[in-house]
């Protein structure tokens, strides 16, 4: 299972290593593509307001995101339960680099990225493509982007996306329980409104736990951005492959499908968030959406690019 660091908050690891994070004035007026941060709440009504759009700047999100490349892919890891116990997870591979994972011993100082060339091939490095294809999406969509600091809705959480369950989409779905459920199940809110972000103070003082070896919080404002945007990317019925994807899910999480492989982009964008793991079949659909998100935006960026690698889980996670 996914940890989560980000919509909804429900992981705050034990923090014993120093910190590069700073919670000084600057860090509390800070514009993260279009999103002012530290938001005073003091009218908060705790309802639904929608009454403030977010001039999101869709350019800067799209230069920032393309030119955040990391090593795109799964490795295996063991982890002990006790001396006598552990299981298998996969982690992001640009975390598993930052922890020495690709260390050649016979190369001191080098990975094997320098010193074996297929590495390149198996775990490419890559931008992220399926926040791409959903950013690209979603300003296509022409639907709202919003500051619901002040909503009950989002008192607990960075932001959600307001089609977030697979009964949107329509048609039968079986839930964790057994339980086949039949019809639709509309949102409460008005769905074309799509995006709520939380900017309150309170989101500084999560990223505080979640990103703290980011010097700001401007990483999981952006990881929620595009969090979100891939919810609608894959659940909106708005996309005719991604909705084909979503609906062939095949994972563990029966009550919101994708929601987990979403997750996992953070981690292996923002490597330097506590560690992620995945079971294989988690690891599997991530790499099935990041292909999806890269021929998308590849193609719509140059329908006669080639020569590109689609990457993937390769033999090293199987």
């Amino acid at each position: 299972m996914a940890t989560y660091p980000t919509s909804p908050v429900g992981f705050i690891p034990e923090r014993t290593a120093p910190t590069r994070y700073t919670s000084g004035p600057s860090q509390h007026t800070r514009n993260v593509w279009g999103m002012q941060t530290n938001r005073d709440t003091s009218d908060k009504t705790m309802l639904p307001q929608w009454n403030k759009p977010i001039k999101f700047d869709y350019n800067q999100a799209r230069k920032d995101t393309g030119v955040n490349r990391q090593y795109t892919g799964f490795v295996p890891k063991i982890f002990p339960t006790s001396p006598e116990t552990s299981f298998k997870r996969y982690i992001p591979a640009s975390q598993a680099y930052g922890e020495g994972y690709f260390d050649d011993p016979n190369a001191p100082g080098k990975s094997y990225f320098e010193t074996n060339p297929e590495f390149k091939t198996f775990f490419p490095y890559e931008p992220d493509y399926a926040g791409l294809a959903a950013l690209n999406e979603f300003e296509k969509s022409g639907k709202g982007f919003f500051d619901e600091s002040t909503s009950r809705d989002i008192e607990d959480s960075y932001g959600y996306y307001t089609t977030q369950h697979p009964w949107n989409l329509g048609g039968q779905w079986t839930d964790s329980s057994g339980e086949i459920l039949a019809n639709a199940r509309p949102h409460s809110e008005d769905i074309s409104r799509r995006i709520a972000m939380n900017l309150s103070s309170d989101t500084d003082d999560w990223a505080s736990y979640n990103y703290y070896n980011y010097p700001t919080s401007d990483k999981s404002y952006k990881d929620t951005a595009l969090h979100e945007m891939k919810h609608h990317w894959l659940q909106g019925n708005v996309n005719p492959e991604a909705t084909d994807l979503y609906r062939n899910y095949k994972g563990p999480e029966h009550d919101d499908p994708w929601h987990d492989e979403i997750n996992l982009g953070e981690g292996m964008w923002s490597p330097n968030i506590d560690a992620m793991y995945a079971d294989l079949d988690q690891a599997q659909n991530f790499m099935k959406m990041h292909r999806l998100g890269k021929s998308q935006f590849l193609n719509a960026q140059n329908p006669t690019y080639a020569g590109y690698n689609t990457g993937g889980i390769v033999s090293l996670v199987v």
